[in-house]
């Protein structure tokens, strides 16, 4: 496999969108974020917009949606929408969601 543009870091998540991975977040130091994109077909990886992105936090929680990914992060009660046609970044609505829990 190629090999990834974005730092090492640990506990990422991602998603297939059925013709490529998006992988985001982990432990870093920073929480600064970071993630890429991998096509099987190409072979090839490719950074994501940072524009807006949220940061890269151990526990975040990605889905596929059939046209984008959703990043819930529930240590921080907070969630981001990725729009991979578009590259680009949202904001997700907090309002009702699950209040914040541990692991413990």
């Amino acid at each position: 496999m190629a090999p990834s543009p974005f730092p090492a870091a640990f506990g990422q998540t991602g998603v297939w969108t059925g013709t490529e991975v998006i992988v985001w977040g982990g432990d870093r130091v920073s929480a600064d974020p970071v993630g890429g994109r991998y096509n099987p077909e190409t072979n090839l990886w490719k950074p994501i917009s940072l524009v807006d992105a949220p940061g890269a936090y151990v526990g975040s929680m990605a889905v596929w949606t059939g046209s984008g990914m959703l990043i819930w992060q529930p240590e921080i009660r907070t969630g981001s929408r990725y729009n991979p046609v578009l590259d680009k970044w949202s904001s997700m609505s907090t309002s009702g969601a699950p209040t914040i829990r541990s692991e413990s």
